[in-house]
């Protein structure tokens, strides 16, 4: 077998005391972090960062991250056995991004147009507004037989692009997806007709319409806004309550492991954060959902690894934050990470994490017993029938669960997460993903505690945070799903909240035999 490359570790003592009595008994040692970072330091191979401890902001360090190799792996395994965890310090990944892009990490990567090759198809796009003016910078991104992807191109200046395809047949295009920058929407065309050019002829246009972001569509989250009921919610706070701090987790510009930047909601609810920071959509939902909370917004990198979110809850549980919008997630499971989320619960930190974009099941850590695992939902007519990503009227009259959406048991609820129009400084953008679907929620867990004197009055604690999730179960209703598909449903605010609740005899656990549809296996159940 070949060796192991060297890569970053979350190395863990695990809390067994039996595990550290027998280490005892057979080596004559107990574990500690302190000789666990002393071994790391001689066994890491040269050239690699000195250990580094991780949570040591809110409580005792338990977790050290280092570079490892396979020797050192072994030997480490070979001197603590079972009293230690070794796991890979797995990359996350943003759950958000312009509409049409969701699922996209199988695609093409974007070259520049190759010179056709003799006996196959070359077409050529003009892609322009309502008025005829040409739009520059519109990704064409389409896909043969079997969903195999074709190389990408993107408009010049003149709204010029060429595709080039494998075969001399145009017809081999099953699926064209139309990618403007901001101020559009995209489209996406099912086997559509194309025309093809003849070499050593003019070129033959395929002429593609987009149309603005504008009316009647509006340019803020309204249509989830008014899903969840949040523009019927009281506006006033608890009198002499604190306000709401929530914390959210963004790709940005940042160094490791992440960079601070405190914005009054405010400031957020006609645009982006303030000059100079780096945009944050989910936050840009947060305060659209939950206007007066004081939101912190932690810039992680495009890719962060479980370490540096690590770091992130950590610095959360110190500063006394009462939400955690994650924002990121995996395919793979971190024990570690699972481990701080667990304690931030029992300080009253609710996080509220993406289930994923993946269009399968559910992700990590949302899929995790301490992460409320919320899934995006689209609405029929709320953007174009042909935009990436569209509900179909016909087949889907109500709310259905959007295609990149991951689903199943593990998840919690829904939230609006598709055709979200959000302004940016260079105009209106449409995005999707759950990530959006994961701010609605954590807005309107926000404008829970900013309204209700009964959860504001309450210590943050253990008990607040099931009070908080009882009362957020309390509001969900049933957004038209299949059966079984949306968890327990998505949070509505009712103008009288606590009327559903008085009939449930269990203040926080499941809910009663009586329910007429399941729920999610999750933290709602």
């Amino acid at each position: 077998m070949p060796p192991i490359p060297a890569e970053a570790c979350l190395i863990s003592l695990a809390p067994d005391a039996m595990d550290a009595l027998r280490l005892a008994r057979w080596h004559g040692f107990l574990p500690d972090l302190d000789g666990l970072e002393a071994d790391l330091r001689d066994l890491q191979p040269a050239g690699a960062a000195p250990p580094r401890r991780l949570c040591a902001g809110s409580v005792v360090p338990d977790t050290l991250v280092a570079t490892l190799d396979d020797r050192a792996r072994d030997a480490l395994r070979c001197r603590y056995g079972a009293a230690l965890r070794i796991e890979p310090d797995v990359i996350l990944s943003y759950q958000a991004g312009p509409m049409g892009t969701r699922g996209e990490a199988g695609a093409a990567v974007e070259t520049a147009a190759p010179v056709s090759p003799e006996g196959t198809a070359v077409l050529h796009f003009r892609v322009m507004d309502e008025e005829g003016v040409p739009i520059a910078g519109v990704r064409l991104r389409a896909e043969g037989a079997g969903g195999r992807p074709i190389a990408p191109a993107t408009t010049d200046t003149d709204g010029n692009a060429l595709l080039n395809l494998e075969t001399e047949n145009p017809a081999a295009v099953r699926r064209l997806s139309v990618l403007p920058p901001a101020g559009f929407w995209g489209r996406r065309l099912l086997r559509p007709v194309l025309r093809q050019t003849v070499p050593g002829a003019p070129p033959r246009l395929n002429a593609l319409v987009l149309k603005p972001l504008c009316a009647p569509f509006g340019c803020l989250p309204e249509w989830g806004i008014e899903a969840m009921g949040l523009d019927r919610a009281p506006l006033l706070t608890v009198p002499g309550a604190a306000p709401v701090r929530v914390a959210v987790l963004d790709p940005g510009a940042a160094a490791a492991p992440f960079t601070i930047a405190t914005v009054e909601s405010g400031a957020l609810v006609e645009g982006w954060s303030r000059a100079g920071a780096p945009p944050s959509p989910t936050a840009t939902v947060i305060a659209a959902a939950a206007p007066g909370a004081r939101l912190q917004l932690l810039h992680m990198g495009l890719h962060p690894r479980a370490s540096e979110l690590i770091a992130a809850v950590d610095w959360c549980i110190a500063a006394g934050v009462d939400l955690l919008d994650l924002g990121f997630a995996a395919t793979e499971p971190c024990a570690a990470l699972e481990a701080v989320l667990r304690r931030a619960r029992t300080r009253g930190l609710v996080v509220i994490a993406p289930a994923g974009d993946s269009g399968g099941a559910v992700l990590h850590p949302a899929a995790g017993p301490s992460a409320l695992a919320v899934g995006a939902m689209v609405k029929p007519g709320a953007c174009p029938a042909d935009a990436p990503g569209a509900a179909d009227a016909a087949t889907a009259p109500m709310s259905t669960l959007a295609e990149f959406s991951a689903g199943g048991v593990a998840l919690d609820l829904v939230a609006p997460g598709a055709g979200i129009v959000l302004l940016t400084p260079v105009g209106p953008v449409a995005l999707d993903g759950t990530a959006l679907a994961a701010g609605f929620v954590t807005g309107f867990l926000a404008r829970l505690l900013q309204a209700e004197p009964d959860l504001a009055g309450m210590a943050r604690g253990a008990v607040r945070a099931a009070a908080l999730l009882a009362a957020l179960r309390a509001r969900c209703r049933d957004p038209g799903l299949p059966a079984g598909a949306g968890g327990a449903g998505m949070p509505v605010w009712d103008p009288l909240p606590l009327l559903r609740a008085a009939t449930d005899p269990c203040p926080v656990g499941a809910e009663p035999a009586r329910r007429r549809r399941p729920v999610g296996a999750g933290l709602l159940a």
